[in-house]
């Protein structure tokens, strides 16, 4: 089990205003470190990065969960409310997804191939004879005023 180390102050400071504003060089300014020059400021930044890198990413995903419930609610909110319908359903197909139904892409049947007699008979099995005839071009309807 890896233990954390404990950061100073400025080491805080910049890592927080760093997964705030995502500029190296600022955060380093920010947090108080002072160089000289540009140039000492950039690689300060750099190293600070490097160092760090493990305890921003903690930082970033802590962010990303504090947001997670508005986000959700702003789409909840969204998908009740948005004047366009293509926005109210893609809230809608965004919030399954999330939840863990994922929509179907592709969808395959195996069905054994069957003879145009036994399609034509399971036709007049749930429409009749006549609708029958008619969808496949038999029969004329006469129209009836």
């Amino acid at each position: 089990m890896t233990q954390k180390r404990e950061l100073t102050d400025k080491r805080k400071c910049f890592i927080q205003e760093y997964v705030r504003s995502g500029d190296a060089v600022e955060s380093t300014r920010f947090a108080g470190y002072s160089h000289s020059t540009l140039g000492s400021l950039r690689a300060e930044a750099s190293r600070l990065k490097r160092k760090l890198s493990s305890e921003i990413a903690d930082e970033l995903r802590f962010n990303m969960l504090r947001s997670a419930s508005k986000a959700i609610e702003m789409l909840k909110d969204l998908m009740f409310n948005a004047n366009s319908e293509a926005v109210r359903a893609r809230c809608a197909m965004d919030l399954l997804d999330r939840s863990g139904f994922k929509s179907v892409k592709q969808l395959e049947v195996e069905a054994s191939p069957r003879s145009s007699e036994e399609i034509e008979a399971e036709l007049v099995s749930l429409i009749g004879r006549e609708s029958t005839d008619l969808l496949l071009g038999r029969l004329n309807k006469k129209m009836v005023n």
